[in-house]
């Protein structure tokens, strides 16, 4: 059993340091904002934003007519993720990095027949003389006019480009992990040539310097702009590469979204008092900020787009579900309780254990109902969790971050995430830029299970990792989560102006520890 819990005794602040006089000020002052902001705010916002949408109307009309070259907007379906808060190619902060272990070496010829025939040319329905693509933006860039962002096609589109080959060769078979980590973490940070699809997989092979030997099995990376997809695109994607029946299990569109999944009287109470609720809670997570500002935000106009990534090992689901199980909690928060517990870990490391928050604020990505299952798109909302680091003991923790994750559900948050983003992701380029930085939140973390066994014409995926850049303004700290098979994986991505590469090898180390800790609760060794 990993001892891990004694170290926090003495370090452990108390969950409520405020007095009951500062408290009920704080009420007090949350009820002001949130008049000020239905009262004052809203009905100012309204004008611009309506005269906003009507233009942005008018350039979906007239923009391919004017330009032919032009196809639709980047932000067509108004999520933020998906347009202009996040493409910048001078800063290239979002990149997905998807990392598939093959069981055997592939030829890079083959992989681009593959690609070709499943993905480039395969066009919409089942009639031979279809006209559209089904993924055509793999052959667009993104172009700026009017004040948005548009897909335009490469009309010099060269599939050799992008579906590339690449060999590292390295001293020993031990140094091969230490090879492809060090790759992945370069493709995370790397930026995107002018006027090119913001795509590119790259089939990878580790070789030993010294003697004949050679790595058995490939590694496939791919690399994608978060403009082009989510989680649930990329999938789409590799369902599509897959010769085998592969389906992404847990699709958005099948989903019923908060708050929907309530009883009938709950979802008509809920939705009568979001308005008030959502000003209420809006602001007194502003407050929250004034008073106990984020830890861990990197500089909104840093001097490096630097990024450290490391990932834990393959963790087996069924310990997740045992512990899930054993203490009565859900998947996702035993999830959200370990990263806690390594982040509280991490915050002692870096020797300021007196300043550890109580809560950590996180942005969660959440799916959106009726996810496209085969389009390219980000479909994105999102909710505020606070991680519950305050806490010291790795049990109580548990029940913390169950309470948290529930209590996160039954906000405005996730609703609030998906109506906001949109009308967010409306809003022409530079404006999003001055309402999309973040200052909320000092991470995000997002989990998504990645479907069934994924076969390249009989060269099969035996393992997957992911990773994500931190969000375009002052985010530090990403966390991915991805299980394939029987096994979930968790990465760790750092902006380097906040976090060294120790930094993130032993957030992963701690999140491994916690994890083996709990296990221990259920079965001492």
């Amino acid at each position: 059993m990993v001892a891990i819990s004694s170290k926090f005794d003495n370090s452990t602040i108390p969950a409520n340091s405020t007095s009951l006089v500062f408290a009920t000020f704080s009420k007090l002052v949350t009820i002001m904002l949130s008049v000020v902001g239905v009262v004052v705010l809203f009905p100012v916002a309204v004008g611009p934003l309506v005269l906003v949408l009507l233009y942005r109307r008018l350039l979906q009309s007239v923009g391919p007519w004017v330009r032919p070259q032009l196809t639709k907007m980047v932000t067509a379906r108004g999520a933020i993720f998906s347009g202009d808060a996040v493409y910048c190619r001078e800063r290239p902060t979002i990149n997905i990095v998807l990392e598939s272990e093959l069981d055997e070496r592939m030829e890079i010829g083959r992989l681009r027949k593959i690609f070709e025939e499943r993905i480039i040319s395969v066009r919409k329905g089942d009639d031979d003389d279809a006209k559209e693509f089904k993924y055509p933006e793999f052959q667009q860039f993104i172009r700026p006019w009017g004040g948005y962002h548009w897909w335009e096609w490469d009309s010099s589109f060269d599939l050799s480009q992008h579906v590339k080959y690449h060999r590292i060769q390295v001293a020993s078979e031990s140094l091969r992990d230490e090879a492809l980590s060090k790759f992945h973490e370069q493709l995370l940070q790397s930026g995107w040539p002018k006027n090119k699809p913001v795509w590119e997989m790259w089939l990878v092979d580790v070789d030993v310097e010294k003697g004949d030997n050679f790595t058995s099995r490939s590694t496939l990376f791919t690399k994608l702009h978060h403009s082009l997809a989510d989680g649930f695109s990329l999938v789409s994607v590799f369902s599509n590469l897959s010769s085998k029946n592969y389906t992404s299990g847990n699709k958005p569109s099948q989903r019923k979204q908060r708050p929907l999944n309530r009883p009938l009287w709950k979802s008509i109470l809920f939705l009568t008092t979001f308005p008030l609720r959502a000003v209420y809670e809006g602001s007194a997570t502003l407050l929250q900020r004034v008073f106990q500002p984020p830890p861990f935000l990197a500089p909104l106009f840093p001097s490096t787009n630097r990024m450290h990534t490391a990932c834990t090992k393959p963790i087996p689901l069924e310990t997740i579900k045992d512990i899930k199980n054993h203490f009565g909690v859900t998947f996702t928060s035993t999830i959200h309780s370990v990263l806690a517990g390594a982040l509280r870990d991490l915050m002692i490391f870096k020797g300021n254990p007196v300043i550890i928050p109580t809560n950590f604020p996180t942005l969660v990505p959440t799916p959106l109902a009726g996810h496209p299952e085969h389009v390219l798109r980000n479909y994105l909302g999102g909710a505020l969790l606070n991680l519950q680091t305050g806490e010291a003991d790795p049990i109580k923790r548990l029940g913390a971050s169950a309470q948290e994750y529930e209590q996160m559900n039954r906000s405005t948050f996730p609703l609030l995430g998906m109506i906001g983003l949109k009308v967010a992701g409306c809003l022409p380029a530079w404006w999003v830029w001055l309402v999309g930085r973040n200052w909320l939140t000092s991470s995000y973390f997002t989990n998504f299970p990645s479907g069934k066994a994924l076969d390249l014409d009989g060269v099969s995926v035996i393992g997957v990792k992911t990773g994500m850049g931190v969000f375009a303004g002052q985010t530090g700290l990403g966390v991915t989560a991805v299980s394939y098979l029987n096994d979930i994986t968790i990465s760790i991505t750092g902006h380097g102006s906040v976090f060294s590469e120790t930094d993130v090898k032993k957030l992963v180390t701690y999140l491994e520890q916690q994890i083996t800790f709990l296990q221990a609760q259920i079965s001492p060794v």
